[in-house]
């Protein structure tokens, strides 16, 4: 407000102007443990106050990001901020277990500083077939649970079956509806976070295996090729951004197919002689290593190196992660109704024994518990 000084008689009057107050409030961020590694963390917001009427403190960051009334544009500077107004910090993870990344905050001159540290090595469970392992035995699981729990996908579809197991006493029986899409009917599907707590990131390997059993007179014919085995992926804000997958294409060939930044593919073979067999057992097996660069991807037929591509990532950017597997899921050239030309007969496929095991980078090595293939790699196997 305005200073009004009269000296006496004969002096003049003086008015001065008090300086703005644009210094806030002291304000503090809560610091965040347990962190998901090499991922993006988002502090909660502070609300600002403390600032003279009207007027506004600029927003700087060291050593992280930050946004203001939640606009999802992160920066080092996100511009000025008034009394109300909130900001929220963001740094990225580390990638190594029980490290701190910090961010420092000032608005106006005032500080604080956002802390993000990540989980032990003892937060993530062994590798040993240790996401998944299911084998539609006894477990204590009724048919009802094993559907919910994210296996089999429609309890009106799969049925638990003892007519063809691979092991044990019985396996599951999909059914895939002659000309029909058969959308989240055929198949299996995991949610990764379910079974880990925990969305694999860059740097991780996940390898997912089952056995399958195509029927006498069945047919894996269809239009573009059946999306095999696949791994989907997102954004750190759960957007999905593709996934990587083993495709059966219709010669019969086994194609990697990446659909994150740009469709990519590339056979594993140019050999047509891996296609599914009828009235017989047969064992597949699928590796992804996660990263925004090439990183190799393998695929195996009955403990058999079918091929390797490492041309491609499996990753659109550093932050994405995976959240979930499956097979199948649908069938291409189906129709909904039944009016589609594939696929070309109703048939009953069993499945048994599905495994998948992740292994996250910078935790404890729990690799002795995989198997080491012909070539070397590490693999669930036969």
């Amino acid at each position: 407000m305005p200073l009004i000084s009269i000296a006496g008689p004969g002096s003049r009057l003086r008015v001065s102007q008090a300086a703005p107050d644009t210094t806030p409030n002291q304000f503090t961020f809560t610091d965040q443990t347990g962190v998901a590694l090499s991922s993006a963390i988002t502090g909660a917001a502070i609300t600002v106050s403390g600032l003279g009427s009207g007027q506004v403190a600029p927003v700087t960051v060291s050593g992280g990001t930050a946004d203001i009334n939640s606009s999802g544009t992160f920066s080092t500077s996100p511009g000025n901020v008034a009394n109300g107004d909130t900001v929220r910090p963001r740094v990225m993870s580390s990638g190594s277990n029980s490290t701190a990344v910090s961010a420092v905050i000032t608005i106006g001159g005032v500080s604080d500083t956002f802390t993000a540290t990540t989980l032990s090595a003892s937060g993530l469970t062994d590798i040993s077939l240790l996401a998944l392992h299911q084998d539609f035995e006894s477990t204590g699981l009724s048919l009802g649970q094993i559907m919910t729990t994210g296996g089999i996908m429609d309890g009106t579809v799969a049925v638990l079956d003892n007519t063809f197991n691979y092991s044990g006493t019985r396996s599951g029986k999909v059914h895939a509806e002659q000309g029909s899409e058969n959308t989240f009917e055929f198949g299996f599907y995991y949610d990764l976070a379910t079974y880990l707590g925990y969305k694999p990131v860059k740097g991780d390997e996940i390898w997912i295996r089952f056995r399958s059993r195509m029927p006498a007179g069945g047919s894996w014919a269809s239009s573009t090729g059946l999306k095999w085995l696949r791994v989907s992926t997102e954004t750190n804000a759960s957007g999905n951004l593709g996934a990587v997958y083993s495709v059966l294409d219709p010669s019969g060939r086994w194609v990697g197919i990446y659909e994150g930044t740009a469709m990519s593919y590339q056979n594993y073979t140019a050999s047509t002689s891996h296609a599914p067999q009828v009235g017989v057992w047969e064992t597949y097996e699928f590796y992804v290593k996660l990263d925004n660069a090439a990183a190799p991807w393998r695929f195996w037929k009955n403990g058999t190196l079918v091929g390797e591509i490492t041309a491609y990532p499996s990753l659109a950017s550093a932050t994405a992660r995976a959240f979930s597997v499956a097979w199948c899921t649908y069938w291409n050239g189906g129709e909904p109704g039944g009016s589609g030309d594939y696929p070309t007969v109703d048939q009953d496929w069993q499945i048994d024994d599905i495994a998948i095991a992740v292994k996250a980078a910078g935790h404890r090595d729990d690799t002795p518990h995989l198997a080491t293939d012909l070539n070397g790699y590490l693999y669930i196997g036969m």
